[in-house]
């Protein structure tokens, strides 16, 4: 006679397969559309550069083309002492451009004032301000190369700088052969100075290189170049919030995320950042 144990191991395989087919049970989602929303996304940092404000609307979970533009808006720029208008260049594109070259002063409240041609939920003026942290110089960075770390193995980043006695936070991005390779929010890297407040930082690691993708490879002689951005404590959470939104979720069926934290009045979203940045670089070895 067989016993119970004989029959386990095509007991879970049928329930295997009964689970895998539930799973693939087509269901129809159905969401209400949602009136639009201003979203913002601008920075004025302390290099000599034309500064640049983005303004589109939200659009719908299912919207697949590029968010609608807002164009025609009056947007300035104030320091506290004198104003800018932004111009819309090129025309109807919603991105606005200071007149020419803007430099920000650490220490200085910036203020981005934003006056529709259309309302947007019942709004039509929206603003936001931000004061520009101290400027930071970082003495160095290495590159370590990791072969077993993932499958093809990673460069490490890692930072050598001098943290001042007050709270600060850190923005992080890399530059390979002089192109920017973390290009999107979520690829920047953060940090703040939690474990290391006042002291010297010895080696932290700010961005990792996998090896496993195209736009992430170094090779060997590449120049590689970090920026550290001195930011607020408000942007900081900002791209903690949109690097929790866009990752996978742990646990897998975890519930939805609350909105992503923003600057911008009257129901706007994005955020208008101020960033003192400096640059460091090195050439990848092995």
């Amino acid at each position: 006679m067989k016993t119970i144990k004989t029959y386990i191991p095509w007991l879970l395989s049928l329930l295997t397969v009964f689970l895998l087919v539930r799973c693939t049970e087509k269901v129809d989602v159905t969401l209400a559309n949602n009136q639009p929303r201003l979203v913002v996304e601008g920075m004025v940092t302390n290099e000599s550069q034309v500064q640049t404000v983005r303004l589109t609307t939200t659009t719908d979970y299912f919207y697949t083309q590029v968010a609608p533009a807002v164009t025609q808006a009056k947007v300035t720029l104030n320091n506290g002492t004198s104003t800018v208008t932004m111009i819309e260049n090129p025309a109807n594109s919603g991105i606005y451009v200071t007149p020419g070259k803007y430099m920000g002063i650490p220490g200085t409240q910036y203020t981005l004032n934003i006056e529709l041609n259309q309302a947007i939920n019942g709004q039509t003026v929206y603003s936001a301000s931000e004061i520009m942290p101290q400027m930071y110089s970082p003495d160095s960075i290495k590159l370590l190369y990791h072969s077993d770390w993932g499958k093809k193995g990673y460069w490490e980043t890692q930072l050598f700088v001098q943290d001042p006695p007050e709270t600060n936070y850190y923005s992080f991005k890399g530059y390979r052969n002089d192109t920017l390779v973390t290009d999107t929010l979520s690829k920047v890297g953060i940090s703040d100075d939690k474990f290391y407040n006042g002291r010297y930082v010895n080696g932290m690691t700010t961005i990792l290189w996998n090896q496993e993708y195209k736009w992430y490879q170094v090779n060997v002689g590449d120049k590689i170049k970090l920026q550290v951005g001195s930011i607020t404590n408000g942007y900081y959470n900002f791209l903690d919030q949109v690097k929790m939104e866009v990752e996978p979720k742990n646990p897998l069926f975890s519930g939805p995320s609350a909105n992503v934290s923003t600057n911008i009045s009257n129901g706007g979203f994005g955020y208008f950042a101020v960033c003192a940045m400096s640059y460091v670089s090195t050439t990848a070895k092995k």
